[in-house]
């Protein structure tokens, strides 16, 4: 028969054993949480790949990671390719953005509700994006797109804006989209946005981060720093479809004939192909 202190005794023992059990997964959680690395993800905007050794840094940290030198976009336009990357859609028939601008694409038929910025909230990550949005966003007011801890939105037209004074709309989301606050940078633009992205990486957290920073830089105008104005002045940029002899695939435009090239400040690891 069993007494009552047995009883007692057992059920002390199996909750000591439950809470070996949970002390134990919660140390595994939290290792897991330590181990989990930090995830920056910078998107230059229309920058050839035969450019980038004109970038010591981005060299230099290229050296440190891996190059992927069969990589290909298979709809290598601004909007569908931001919508992918953002996504994880991959192609643009399953983001349903297909041009940048109306009926076909552009950031109002961008679906928002599951992207990176809510993938990596929802697993623990504080979430930042720094830059240009998606081709549009310029028009959406005060919105803020969902899962993103720190959003600082371009909310002005690269090719026709002082890139000394763009726009920006600046909030916090989570799993469902904010309204955020307007602010006018007062300095240049990448150097702006690489003050905004190094704050954020760089404040107390136990969490890690996933921030991704999509400078305006070096699509048109392509306006460089003021001490950067005369830094490549002897680069010849070879302009769209340089060195084929048949464009008639081309988009109207692209192929343009050779000029100087201007000096951008910005670091890639990836580029937007608008």
């Amino acid at each position: 028969m069993t007494t009552t202190v047995q009883r007692y005794a057992r059920i002390a023992a199996m909750l000591a054993l439950a809470a070996i059990s949970l002390g134990a997964r919660a140390a595994q959680d939290g290792a897991a949480a330590a181990a989990r690395m930090n995830i920056l993800v910078i998107m230059t905007d229309d920058q050839r790949f035969d450019t980038v050794d004109k970038m010591p840094n981005l060299a230099a940290l290229a050296k440190q990671g891996v190059t992927f030198s069969n990589s290909y976009n298979p709809t290598p336009l601004c909007a569908p390719s931001r919508s992918m990357l953002f996504s994880g859609g991959y192609r643009s028939q399953n983001t349903g953005v297909l041009e940048n601008n109306l009926p076909d694409g552009g950031v109002g038929l961008f679906n928002d509700k599951k992207n990176l910025g809510t993938f990596l909230q929802a697993a623990g990550y504080r979430t930042g994006f720094v830059g240009k949005w998606i081709n549009g966003y310029e028009s959406k007011g005060r919105y803020i797109p969902p899962g993103w801890t720190r959003f600082v939105g371009r909310q002005s037209w690269g090719v026709s804006s002082n890139w000394f004074a763009f726009n920006y709309m600046i909030g916090s989301s989570g799993q469902a989209s904010a309204l955020g606050t307007r602010a006018t940078a007062q300095q240049y633009t990448t150097y702006y946005e690489r003050d905004q992205v190094l704050g954020f990486m760089s404040a107390t957290s136990t969490q890690p981060f996933f921030v991704i920073w999509s400078p305006t830089a070096p699509h048109a105008t392509a306006t460089p720093a003021h001490e950067d104005e005369e830094a490549f002045d002897d680069y010849v940029y070879g302009g769209g479809g340089y060195g084929e002899t048949d464009r008639s695939d081309s988009q109207p435009g692209k192929g343009v004939a050779p000029r100087k090239g201007t000096a951008t400040s910005s670091c890639a690891t990836s580029c937007d192909p608008c």
